[in-house]
């Protein structure tokens, strides 16, 4: 939030006016608000109930003294004499009646008094007898009469006449009894009413119990209506419960209204009061507004007061600021003072406060000119020096840098040789791991041999074994052929036997020329066996040459594995101790290595430190520089101050 830029004086004025004004506003809302919840208290608690049971009583005592009358009358023993039996009434008894009924008119000032008589209905008024009653024209008599109600009060009105009646009936409980009945108009309570007010515009009327209005100062264009109507829908059921005092709040006509009911028991009906809300409350915005003038007032002196004290405030400072121009406007006169007047308060301390300040100020200004001037001899003397060192610095680099180079050169070298011999010995390994495999190869070739002159010596006597029982074969076979050559033999025999017999042993001649056949077959495939037999045996004869052929083969292999086992092994002791002084001379190369790179590194973090001394020495003397533009600069600064 930006701040409000505003002169210390109108900032302080501003804030006396508002310490004064914010509480008096406050304190007059919340006694406006208390104010208001307090009247209306007070008025829908005591004010209106107070005012509507009063109409409601002056109502009262004057239609209760009419239930009273008719009681009185329908009650007195003489006239229920009287018109016991109305058909043998006499002149003068009807006299006395009608000045008994005449009197009672004029008592309570009635418009008509009425006797009937309960059972034959005959009527009589203050003018004498009228009629009988009867069913079709008088229908309120014998509902009346049939009804459990004692007495009933009706309620006569007509909004084209203007005119309003209050008729009050009394029966007897005795079937022979009396209905009396009393009337009176109610236009001097109704003009009472009608001219009653509350507040200014406020006034009363009657509605029934159902809410139609019967008695308006406002006359025909009111009355008939109903509440919800005048107001607003569902008015009636807050104000007509017949629970005595109610009241409402509506808006019409452009402003609120309050709205109260007061039952009247005897009528049955209401008595409403309309009072519009700003008229109840005038009064009292009447004291808020001179409240309001007083707040005024308040501001106003509040105003002159903070003025006053404002300006007693700002003088002082104004001097202050005046001076604090000058020096810092002006010429930076350091001797400037502020003049302390004759009083104490926190404006005569700043002053002195600053006076002290000031010649502090003063003080440093001169110590510092002082330092200043030393300042900058000491920068020019050391700028001087940095210059010289950084000269050093970069002849000590350069000759760094060529040991470096040098170096460099060396272990490269060095390192081209440890490659080699490690190449060298990694080769003659190589060899010698290639001369033990061959060894193993050899050693296994001589196995192998030696197995296979083994297995050959065995195959050769598996062979012997094959062509003696080729041997035993031929022979089963001979014998075999000379059981072919029998049977072959016996066949003939039993074919010419069975010529002989004729055509009986044509059968058994059958069978022996197929034994003869079969003979024969025999005989051919025993050659047949004999040839493979020949051939079997000669096979095996030339497979036991060759295998005597092939084992002394493998006596000679084997003697030449074991001539090429003992080279092999005269070459790998060579490798081996050419591999140890290859291992040898790599190692000591990568220690001669290792020293170089040891070395190398350390001139290469005496060419970094030597770098950082000449960057160092070059800052150094850019900062003597700043140093002496500093000292120059805080010269001239504190020139401009008279001290």
């Amino acid at each position: 939030m930006p701040a409000i830029k505003m002169t210390i004086k109108k900032k302080l004025l501003v804030s006396l006016v508002l310490s004064a004004v914010i509480p008096a506003l406050l304190v007059s809302f919340l006694i406006r608000g208390e104010s208001y919840s307090l009247v209306e208290s007070r008025l829908m608690d005591s004010e209106f109930p107070a005012v509507l049971t009063s109409i409601t009583s002056d109502i009262e005592s004057e239609i209760s003294p009419l239930f009273s009358a008719a009681e009185q009358l329908a009650e007195n023993p003489y006239v229920q004499g009287i018109l016991s039996e109305p058909d043998q009434l006499s002149e003068g008894d009807e006299q006395i009646l009608i000045s008994i009924l005449s009197a009672i008119a004029g008592q309570y000032d009635l418009s008509d008094v009425s006797a009937i008589n309960k059972q034959t209905g005959h009527y009589w008024n203050q003018n004498g007898f009228l009629r009988v009653m009867q069913p079709e024209r008088d229908k309120w008599f014998f509902k009346f009469r049939n009804d459990v109600e004692q007495s009933k009060i009706n309620i006569y009105s007509s909004a084209e006449k203007n005119e309003h009646r209050i008729y009050v009936n009394y029966k007897t409980l005795s079937e022979s009894g009396l209905v009396t009945g009393l009337s009176r108009s109610l236009e001097d309570m109704i003009e009472r009413i009608n001219g009653f007010r509350l507040e200014q515009t406020g006034f009363v009327y009657l509605v029934d119990a159902e809410g139609v209005v019967q008695v308006h100062n406002q006359g025909k264009q009111i009355v008939g209506r109903q509440l919800d109507d005048l107001y607003q829908s569902g008015i009636s059921s807050q104000l007509l419960s017949q629970s005595g005092f109610g009241y409402a709040e509506t808006h019409f006509d452009g402003q609120n209204y309050i709205v109260a009911a007061e039952y009247i028991p005897l009528m049955d009906w209401y008595v409403i009061a309309q009072v519009p809300k700003s008229e109840i409350f005038e009064s009292l915005n009447q004291a808020f507004a001179k409240v309001i003038w007083i707040v005024v007032a308040i501001v106003v002196v509040s105003i002159g007061l903070a003025l006053v004290i404002a300006n007693s405030i700002n003088k002082p400072l104004q001097q202050v600021t005046k001076v604090f121009l000058d020096i810092g406007e002006g010429d930076g006169d350091l001797t400037y003072r502020i003049d302390l007047a004759d009083r104490q308060d926190e404006l005569t301390d700043l002053s002195r406060g600053f006076n002290s300040f000031v010649s502090k100020i003063q003080q440093a200004v001169l110590e510092i000119i002082e330092t200043g001037e030393a300042l900058n001899a000491a920068s020019l003397a050391l700028m001087d020096k940095a210059g010289l060192a950084s000269e050093r610095n970069q002849e000590q680099n350069q000759q760094t840098i060529e040991m470096a180079m040098a170096i460099d050169q060396l272990g490269i070298t060095i390192t081209e040789n440890a490659s080699n011999a490690s190449l060298a010995s990694t080769s003659a390994e190589d060899v010698n791991n290639s001369s033990a495999n061959a060894k193993m190869i050899v050693g296994t070739a001589k196995s192998t041999i030696n197995q296979l002159a083994e297995e050959i010596g065995n195959t050769s006597g598996i062979i012997h074994n094959v062509a003696a029982n080729t041997d035993n074969v031929g022979s089963i076979l001979e014998v075999i052929r000379s059981i072919s050559e029998q049977t072959n033999l016996l066949a003939l025999n039993a074919a010419i036997e069975a010529a002989r017999a004729g055509e009986h042993g044509r059968g058994f001649a059958v069978v022996a020329d197929e034994v003869r056949t079969l003979a024969s077959r025999v005989a051919d495939s025993i050659n047949q066996i004999q040839q493979m037999i020949s051939q079997l045996q000669q096979g095996a004869q030339d497979a036991v040459d060759a295998m005597a052929l092939s084992t002394e083969n493998t006596h000679q292999g084997v003697k030449a594995s074991d001539d090429a086992a003992s080279t092999l092994d005269s070459i790998s002791d060579a490798i081996s101790n050419i591999t140890n002084m290859n291992m040898l001379v790599a190692t000591a190369t990568e220690e001669q290595q290792n020293v170089v790179q040891t070395l190398s590194s350390n001139i290469e973090a005496i060419k970094g430190i030597n770098t950082l001394s000449t960057e160092s020495a070059k800052e150094l003397e850019l900062s003597c520089n700043e140093l002496h533009q500093i000292s120059t600069r805080l010269k001239t600064l504190a020139a401009s101050f008279k001290a």
